[in-house]
């Protein structure tokens, strides 16, 4: 057990304690103690084989609590964690029975006191290793009836303390808090005002002045004043229904709870008829002197106000008195006055409990209405950032991207900006004090895009959308919006009378959605969750499809232009010119508003070429027309009507396959959200019977509840399995095709498809905490993220349109410059040539380049269980030049088992060994224990073993025991036996050293005083793990390194055993991360493979962390690839996905840049000399289809298959002992040379020269962090104080010797 101390500076009063302890509540790996006063510190106790300290505070701070280490080897008394427990056992009948809960209970509790005369047993356990639970489990497992005893008579002890130095309540919480978590405290009462604290105890445990001194500890000054003995009957109850501290408080304190003296005071105004003087309003006053505070009499108005104390009297009873008196009486039932509402600054409320106690106090104030209290929900010195999700629709090209990020992330408050061309999203970081996700959603707007909110992160609210029935006017609205307003926990509430939709913003933490639905209903409306297909649209891109298709379609209806010419106006000119207009100014409408909105910002994208193209064209053939009818010209003009309808309807159908290719690149996301059910069947399951089923919405379903899933139906939530079997379908999280198998206790996932068996479920992860809803949210930002090699396509779309219009300007003159004899032929040469220009550039296709192919990557990725967090992790990938290996979990399946059994004896049967010895072992906490009855019981093909007796463990020697009532057994290391009397011949001794040096663990089994076996155990490698290191080596050229925190004897097995040349062994986490940055400082691209929390560090310090999603959440958090399945190959699969998406990158980057650099001067003209040019409507068809062919090709890597795998591959020979360069911690040759210098310095001698010379000649070795290094020269141990570090120097007069570390 590893204990610490904390600093949690940020705790303020007990509900911060209480919220720190309840995390760790139902953890039995973890306790923690916190205190107030007057350190604000924790008290942490944990078992490292099961957490960290990391994962610890980690834990605490997420719940907004920050934290320090103040020490890591707190010291505590050993009976820190020490509580006793009466427990109540039937069926004791004589001795024997208490010496069996005797012998049971030895190894595991601290004393037990077994009363036969009163069934009773006391018990004093350490409360970190064993539960009341677990104790009665064994005392029943040896055949009594036991239960923790629920009343106890016993004679308690009341001290009353005196108490300086507490302020407020707090101090009073504060002490008894603490005092009632000490063993032997039954309860304490504490008074501000008297100073004082009645304290009840049990005698045999506590003293009255060992109470002082706790309460002392905590920094106040106790005294003990007297001490009084009496008789209690000590009961406990469960009660339900408490909430918060203010709810203990008020059971605790029950008819001792202090008030102010008007707590209970009230006003009422009462209407009296029939007084007619004076004298009736004394007769009054004289009835209700005895009985009220104060009475105020209007004989004028013939009204009465009365205070008066409402535990006392009632207004009913004041009646009456009136009416007794002669008159008539009644309550006033309105009251015509003038109210006031004032805002009032309250500093210093930290929690609710605050909040509701000032309302609470006020409520009870004459003259005071309506209170209404609210907390500040951040801290003003503490700058908050918030991340926000936008959609973005009409965005066509990397400009458009850019545009958009270079203008948001000008604006106030913004920390950062990203946005995807592919995804048509933005996200947001910023500053939510300055600026809103709404604000930055309508500044996209107002550049020309559609922009809408999709999420707001930094908190735990969320967007509930609900379809609402029976709303017939603006009053239904205005109700609805504000009785949801009014309820806790919901923030905002738009609703829409024209759609019968609703839109609650709220915390789904304080209400869930099944409440909101009820308080809609409870209004008298029809409510239900809307479900929302959005997402999936989006991802497909149906809108833009269906929106492209329609503009191709009508466009398309007026380019067919008829051929009949008629000297003077040509008819095809008016018949175009007729044609072209409702295209030029309806249907060419969307780009004159998006790239005016472009212009006025400041920026130039594909808008604004085709609206330049489309207008020079009308502009051009209506200016001409228009002269040549003026000149009565005997023929028609040429023209460029033509090139609007063309250009648009080319453009069109360009965007619409675009986006249907672009639909399919996000297809394997679309389908991945698709895959959790949208209902669920929520039960009431009691004795093995489903009682009542409902099938709800999915997103009515809470943490907590029962679902049920029928054969063919897929899993809503993640959860357990509480009854039933089944088989699964878990391919989309493992990509393995077998069903796995389910029974009570298993875990299942969101998505999953039960086969065959319903099964009942409880949901421990909803909405989108389920795994389903992560893999989905790594997706969506993996490829909404960038990959390095977008930044040059950025770069290169920022200069291209102002490099377009150039060019398009400078072909305009050159060609009128250079032009043709014939002026007519020279301009309109000249323009058609411009506006070619315009119309076959296009940056869309360098934008597509990368965006699309990584949308492909990731997704093909996630099909073969690979999950790529990014497109930076994706590129760099495919630079790894070299892996370091975690050892435990990742080359080895990270749990001991038997690697071999060899029988010693033919006096026994192995079956009977191996059962003998299995039964044994069941009684074992000790993982190679576990083990071997794992072993034993596969083996055996039972889950049943022999009963054993007198089972005695020895920590680093082995065990003894009874198996069957007449097997005596001992199974141990060497010394362990020979301690026992027998005798280990040369044979198994050496069998035994050739197992160790291989890295296993050998033990021996006697059975009877017989050497019976020799059991060898070790972490299995995973059979693919050295056919993985080949292919790394041999055919990807890696270097392959092995780094663990394992001693050096079985890192180096391992190591000869799959095949690795260099380990790093004996390293500490910490020291990880230093080895990664050693290598990365050799120049090596470094790929982390890991799945602890150990190895976290170093995931995150190298250039692509790889985990596994069978290994801790937060290597997984940490790691930028995910291996979904637990397999090595997946590795080679990431690195060889990572080149092919590289490749197909630079593949539609040249294709991309070789579009424009040949089209741009074939739209100029450069090679009309050999009478080859081009019309603008082919240049416009050329641009839309340039887009749709990069897109394609990035479609091309769905045909990607992972490397194959040899199937008959054979395992190769080992490697030989000096082939593997094994190093222990970090290097530290160069503290060698500074710890040389020093010792050098001190000695009088001349020996120190030799050390000088030898230095050179050192050998390259490790500093090892758990071993100690001693340096002596010439028989003297010298000590190097600077460094902390011991070198051992055997310095020889030999100028030859060799100088040893």
């Amino acid at each position: 057990m590893n204990r610490a101390v904390l600093g949690v500076p940020d705790i303020t009063c007990t509900a911060c304690v209480e919220t720190i302890e309840s995390l760790f509540k139902d953890d039995e790996f973890i306790k923690i103690r916190v205190n107030l006063v007057p350190e604000k510190e924790a008290i942490v106790f944990w078992g490292p084989e099961k957490t960290t300290l990391a994962s610890i505070r980690e834990r605490i701070e997420d719940s907004g609590f920050g934290t320090s280490v103040l020490s890591e080897n707190y010291e505590t008394p050993d009976n820190y964690l020490e509580k006793r427990t009466e427990f109540q056992i039937e069926g004791m009948t004589c001795s024997s029975c208490t010496s069996t809960i005797h012998a049971a209970l030895a190894d595991h509790v601290l004393s037990c006191d077994i009363s036969l005369e009163t069934k009773t047993a006391s018990i004093t356990y350490n409360e970190f290793t064993i539960s009341p639970a677990k104790i009665v489990d064994m005392i029943e497992d040896c055949g009594f009836d036991a239960k923790v005893k629920s009343a106890v008579m016993t004679t308690l002890e009341h001290v009353k303390i005196q108490v300086l130095g507490m302020v407020c309540m707090s101090c009073v919480n504060t002490i008894q808090d603490v005092l009632g978590e000490y063993t032997g405290i039954n309860s304490v009462v504490v008074s501000l005002e008297k100073e004082e604290a009645d304290v009840t105890f049990q005698p045999d445990l506590l003293t009255g002045p060992v109470i002082a001194s706790h309460i002392a500890d905590m920094g106040f000054e106790a005294t003990v004043i007297n001490l009084e003995q009496t008789e209690y009957l000590k009961s406990t109850f469960n009660i339900t229904g408490m909430r918060c501290k203010s709810c203990v408080d008020k059971i605790t304190n029950g008819e001792n709870y202090e008030t102010p003296d008007n707590y209970l005071e009230k006003r009422t105004e009462f209407q009296i008829e029939g007084m007619t003087c004076s004298s009736c309003t004394s007769t009054i006053h004289a009835a209700l002197a005895d009985h009220v505070l104060s009475c105020d009499i209007s004989l004028e108005t013939k009204t009465a106000s009365i205070t008066y104390n409402e535990f006392t009297i009632s207004p009913a009873k004041i009646v009456d008195m009136i009416e007794d008196c002669g008159f008539d009486a009644k309550v006033k039932s309105a009251v015509m006055t003038t109210l006031e509402h004032v805002k009032i600054q309250v500093l210093g409320m930290v929690c609710m409990s605050c909040v509701n106690t000032i309302q609470d106090v006020l409520e009870y104030l004459k003259s005071t209405f309506n209170i209404t209290v609210s907390p500040s929900k951040t801290s003003p010195s503490k700058k908050q950032f918030v991340k926000c999700s936008i959609k973005i629709l009409g965005m066509t090209c990397a400009s458009c991207v850019g545009n958009i990020e270079r203008t948001i992330s000008k604006a106030a408050g913004v920390l950062s900006i990203v946005v995807s061309l592919m995804s048509s999203r933005g996200d947001v970081i910023f500053d939510p004090s300055m600026t809103s996700a709404k604000e930055l959603a309508a500044a996209i707007d107002d550049m020309g895009f559609e922009a809408s909110v999709i999420s707001t992160g930094g908190s735990n609210e969320e967007k509930l959308t609900l379809t609402v029935t029976g709303m017939t006017c603006a009053s239904c609205v205005r109700k609805i919006e504000l009785s949801l307003k009014k309820i806790p926990g919901i923030s905002d509430a738009v609703v829409t009378l024209t759609t019968s939709s609703a839109v609650v913003t709220h915390d789904r933490t304080i209400i869930p959605a099944r409440d909101i639905i009820g308080a809609v209903e409870n209004i008298g409306f029809g409510a239900e969750i809307r479900n929302n297909t959005e997402n999936y649209a989006l991802l497909e891109h149906k809108d833009a499809i269906n929106k492209w298709r329609r503009s191709f379609l009508v466009s398309l209806f007026f380019v067919i232009p008829p051929h009949n010419i008629i000297p003077g106006l040509s008819v095809e000119n008016l018949t175009m010119f007729i044609l072209s207009t409702p295209v030029q100014f309806f249907a060419g409408w969307k780009f004159y508003v998006a790239a005016w909105k472009a212009i006025r910002h400041r920026s130039l994208n594909m808008d604004v070429l085709i609206m330049m193209a489309t207008t020079i064209s009308y502009v051009y053939s209506v200016g001409i027309v228009v002269w040549a009818m003026a000149v009565a010209t005997p023929h028609s003009p040429k023209t460029f009507f033509e090139t609007v309808p063309m250009l648009i309807t080319f453009i069109s159908l360009g965007r619409w396959l675009e986006h249907i290719a672009k639909g399919k690149t996000s297809e394997a996301l679309a389908t991945l959200m698709k895959m959790a059910p949208a209902e669920a069947t929520v039960v009431v399951f009691n004795n093995g019977q489903v009682e009542k089923a409902e099938v709800v919405n999915i997103n009515l379903v809470e943490r907590g509840d029962l679902v049920q899933v029928k054969p063919g139906e897929k899993i809503p939530i993640d959860g357990r399995v509480i009854d039933g079997k089944s088989s699964c379908d878990e391919s989309f999280i493992t990509g393995e095709s077998m069903p796995v198998t389910k029974r009570a206790g298993d875990s299942v996932y969101a998505g999953a498809i039960n086969n065959n068996g319903s099964i009942i479920v409880k949901a421990t992860h909803v909405g989108a905490e389920t795994n389903l809803q992560q893999i989905v949210r790594i997706m969506e930002d993996a490829q909404s993220s960038k990959a390095p090699i977008q930044q040059h396509a950025d770069v290169i779309a920022g200069y291209f349109v102002p490099v377009v219009i150039s060019l398009s300007l400078l072909t305009l003159i050159g060609w009128l410059i250079g032009g043709f004899k014939n002026p007519e032929r020279v301009v309109n040469f000249a323009f058609q040539m411009a506006i070619t220009v315009l119309a076959i550039a296009c940056p869309c296709a360098l934008g597509l380049a990368t965006p699309t192919a990584v949308m492909v990557g990731t997704g093909v990725g996630y099909k073969n269980g690979i999950l790529i967090k990014g497109g930076e992790a994706l590129e760099k990938a495919q630079k790894i030049d070299c892996v370091v290996f975690d050892k435990t979990g990742t080359i080895t399946y990270g749990k001991p088992t038997v690697s071999v059994f060899q029988i010693l004896t033919s006096k026994m049967p192995k079956s009977d060994i191996i059962r003998i010895v299995g039964s044994a072992e069941s009684q074992s906490e000790h993982p190679l224990g576990t083990a071997v009855c794992n072993y034993a019981k596969q083996e055996l093909k039972t889950e049943v073993m022999e009963k054993i007796s007198d089972f005695k463990a020895v920590p680093g020697s082995g065990i003894e025991c009874t198996v069957g009532s007449k097997h005596r057994v001992l199974i141990g290391n060497r010394s362990w036996m020979t301690s026992n009397g027998l005798k280990i011949t040369k044979d198994v001794n050496a069998m035994m050293k050739q197992h160790e040096e291989l890295g296993r663990t050998a033990v021996l089994v006697s059975i009877d005083g017989l050497l019976c076996a020799m059991i060898a155990i070790s972490d299995q490698l995973k059979p693919e793990a050295q056919q993985v290191v080949h292919v790394l080596q041999k055919k990807l050229g890696c270097k392959v390194v092995l780094l663990t925190g394992d001693n050096q004897i079985t890192a180096k097995a391992i190591a000869r055993e799959v095949g690795i040349f260099e380990v790093f062994a004996e390293v500490l986490p910490t020291h990880k991360a230093d080895k990664v940055k050693d290598l990365q400082a050799a120049g090596k691209t470094v790929a982390m493979v890991g799945d602890g929390v150990n190895d976290s560090p170093a995931l995150v310090t190298a250039d692509v962390g790889i985990s596994f999603k069978t290994g801790t959440d937060v290597a997984a958090e940490a790691a930028d690839i995910v291996l979904m399945n637990d397999n090595l190959e997946d590795i080679v699969a990431a690195i060889d996905l990572s080149k092919a998406v590289v490749r197909r990158i630079k593949y539609n980057f040249v294709f991309a840049s070789a579009y424009n650099v040949i089209g741009v001067p074939i739209a100029a003209g450069c090679f009309v000399p050999i009478g080859f040019s081009l019309q603008p409507w082919m240049a416009s068809a050329a641009m839309a289809l340039s887009s749709v062919s990069v897109v394609t090709s990035s479609l091309l890597l769905k045909k990607y298959t992972k490397p194959f795998f040899d199937n008959s591959w054979k395992k190769g020979d080992m490697l030989k002992e000096d082939e593997v360069l094994i190093q222990t911690g970090r290097n530290f040759i160069d503290k060698i040379a500074t710890s040389l210098a020093n010792i050098s310095e001190k000695m009088s001698n001349g020996s120190n020269n030799i050390v000088g010379e030898k230095f050179a000649s050192l050998p390259k070795t490790c500093e090892g962090e758990k071993n100690e290094q001693i340096a002596r020269i010439d028989g003297t141990l010298v000590e190097s104080r600077d460094e902390k570090e011991y070198l051992l120097l055997d310095a020889q007069n030999d100028s030859d010797s060799e100088t040893d570390l």
